[in-house]
Order: structure tokens, then sequence, then C-alpha cells
């Protein structure tokens, strides 16, 4: 590994080109870096150094005893050692390296400073903005990557075609209740609904407000139970991650006009009992639920696979929503969710 050659290149940056680095911040820093390593490359014995620039990661690459290794420019501004990476997706990566390794200035106090450090150990976490990112931290305490903290090793990282599928769950873990990711997509493809544009749900054509509504009354059971406002955030964040589509009156389109009876049970019932007692939206409920992924239900009903797979989609929906109006006190509503459900299995 050339880790000499780095610090001989910070202690030339840091020292004697200290001057020169002045006010040379993000892209300009590149050619003075350029410099420095062609001065040192005698001593290194670095046989090719090659200033690639523009939209390609690293910014810099160099050849020793005939392994390539690559060298990232950042700078910050800032008093931290820190700042944004690039995507995690790395469509512009050079191949064929060795390594990669972080060349950090930091800007902000009275005189440049410098430091370097291995790509892998600094990258220790990821920010979604327009599509993910790793964040760069030159201060990143031994085992505190990113990649420690998902398991899998950069390099394992970058032979995948689905990055993202690697930090999915780790993200997720780190939300806070009624927070969901917001860059969602499984792979590279896009789905025909997924927007750049964040839009209201009443601006939605009515098949796709139909799509969005029975996706959240399968996916967040939730719904059916207490009547917190709070059963509302997951949806909510759902319908934003999903779709981009925000809806303000989302609680009241669950519960505008109170409760309405229910002959089959003799009752006055929440209106939100109705997509149960009515049977072609239920039906409707039941398609959503069968064309739904299964790693979609395991992520949302946070309950093994296997136990899915075991119990059947509908039985485990069905005991779901069981349990959520046990959990309300709600004993009455059992014989109306026996009764929806009767027709695809046999309810307990």
């Amino acid at each position: 590994m050339p880790f000499d050659i780095l610090s001989d290149l910070v202690s030339l940056l840091n020292g004697p080109l200290n001057k020169k680095t002045e006010g040379k911040t993000g892209i300009s820093l590149e050619p003075v870096v350029e410099n420095a390593l062609i001065s040192i490359s005698s001593k290194h014995n670095i046989q090719e150094i090659v200033l690639i620039s523009g939209h390609k990661f690293p910014d810099i690459t160099f050849k020793v005893n005939g392994r390539t290794f690559g060298l990232e420019v950042k700078t910050t501004s800032s008093q931290r050692w820190s700042s944004m990476g690039g995507s995690i997706m790395e469509t512009t990566k050079i191949e064929g390296l060795e390594d990669i390794f972080i060349l950090f200035g930091m800007f902000g106090g009275t005189r440049p400073e410098f430091k370097w450090r291995r790509f892998e150990e600094c990258a220790d976490n990821i920010k979604i903005t327009h599509s993910p990112r790793y964040t760069i931290n030159m201060d990143t305490p031994d085992g505190g990557s990113i990649f420690n903290k998902i398991g899998v090793s950069y390099e394992q990282v970058s032979g995948l075609e689905n990055k993202f599928s690697v930090f999915r769950s780790y993200l997720k873990s780190q939300a806070n209740p009624g927070e969901d990711v917001w860059w969602l997509p499984e792979s590279e493809e896009i789905d025909e609904q997924q927007s750049s544009f964040v839009k209201a749900f009443d601006s939605l054509d009515s098949s796709l407000q139909t799509r969005i509504t029975t996706e959240i009354l399968v996916l967040f059971p939730e719904l059916f139970g207490n009547k917190s406002r709070s059963k509302y955030y997951r949806a909510s964040a759902y319908m934003v991650s999903r779709y981009s589509v925000t809806d303000h009156c989302l609680r009241d389109r669950f519960t505008a006009g109170g409760k309405v009876y229910v002959a089959e049970i003799g009752e006055k019932v929440p209106k939100m009992m109705c997509f149960l007692s009515d049977e072609l939206v239920f039906q409707s409920l039941i398609d959503c639920l069968n064309n739904l992924d299964l790693e979609l239900l395991t992520e949302y009903w946070e309950i093994p696979t296997a136990e899915i797979s075991q119990n059947g989609k509908v039985r485990s929906w069905y005991k779901l929503l069981k349990k959520q109006i046990n959990n309300n006190n709600a004993y009455y509503l059992g014989p109306l969710l026996r009764s929806a459900f009767r027709k695809y299995i046999v309810p307990n």
C-alpha cells in the first residue's frame, strides 16, 4: 500500500507547499496535488500519475510497482474534517484500481490543513439528497465506517449491481417512528409512478389514487386499529418515499362521516371498517395484497418472511388486523373481520 507516498504528500501540503494551496478549494486544488505527487515520484518509484478531474471518481490515479491507486481530493471551507462524498452508485468510477484514498483539505482555519485516509475507512455514513451519497469524515474511528456498520466491505459493495439494497436496511433501522427512507428503488429500474417532483394526492388521476389507497390499507394494519393520529405516520411516510405524494387530508379520507351502520353485525362501526364490509372493495384489497412483493410485506408488516410464506399472505394479513382490533378492545368487530375473510381462508 502507498502509505509512505500519501504521508509524504500530506507533509508537503502542510509544509513547503502550504502557501500554494491557499484559496485552492475544490477542483482548483487538484493540479497542486498532482504537482506535489510528481515532485516525490522519483523517491517512491511512482511510474504514472494521471489527473482525471471532472466528473470521474477518483480525481487522480497513480501507479506504483504495476499497481494503480486512486486519490479523491476533497475540501471544505468549514473547520470540520467532513464533507459530502459521491453517489453510492459510482457510475463514474474508474475501474481497475487497487485501492482508493481521500486527500482532504480543510480551509476553515488560519491556514489550510491536510489529511489522508483510505476511502473505505472514512466513508462514515449515507445521506440522501436527490440520490444516496457517502459522507466523508476523516476522524471516523477505526471500525466506524458505513461498511463496518452494514457488515459488507467496500470491495463487495462496488461489485453489486444494485448497491443501495445493502444500505437500505441499515438506513431504515436509523429512522424514527413514522419516518421512511426517501430514496427507495430496489433496483436500477424506475417504477412508472416514481417522480422527481412532490405531488398532492388530490392532483393524481383516480386510478393512481386507488392504487395508493389500497396499498397503504394493506401495508399498514394499524390504520384499522387505535384512534391515535400517529397511526397515519407510517402510511404518510410511505406515500412520500414511494410515490412522492403528500396528503394533508389522509386522516379525513378514512374517518370523515364518523360511524356507519353495518346490518351484518347490527352495529355502527368506524368508517374505516367499510373497507372490510364492502365485498367489491375488500376484493380489491385482496388483489393488491396478492400482487405485493413478499419483501415489501416483510418490511412494513415487520414480521419474518418465513412466517408470511408459511401462513400465506391473506392469513398473515388477517392475523395482523385481528391483533389491531383486539388491542383496541373492539371485539364486536370480530364477526365483521371473519366474514370479510371467509371467502379466502378459514378464519379463527
